[in-house]
């Protein structure tokens, strides 16, 4: 099979499963309700010992960080995630 987008900004990957190019990988909190959850494929029973972990870092210009909308979204983030 030929990929039909191939991206590494997330954003994209959401828009591309609710337009239906294919699937994509998010916690629930980001799929809404236009993404359903799928089971994965038996083929993938025992691929991984553990899931991967990573670290996430946030980055913004300093000048912006207290921005009122800019604060709002980064509380978002950093919440969320958190929380993930």
């Amino acid at each position: 099979m030929t990929p039909v987008l191939r991206t590494s900004h997330f954003a994209s990957q959401l828009a591309g499963a609710r337009t239906g190019l294919g699937l994509a990988l998010a916690a629930h909190q980001f799929a809404g309700e236009t993404l359903v959850e799928v089971a994965h494929a038996k083929g993938l029973d025992g691929a991984w010992e553990e899931l991967p972990e990573g670290t996430l870092w946030l980055v913004g210009h300093k000048a912006l960080r207290h921005v009122p909308r800019i604060a709002a979204v980064w509380d978002f983030v950093v919440e969320t995630m958190r929380g993930a």
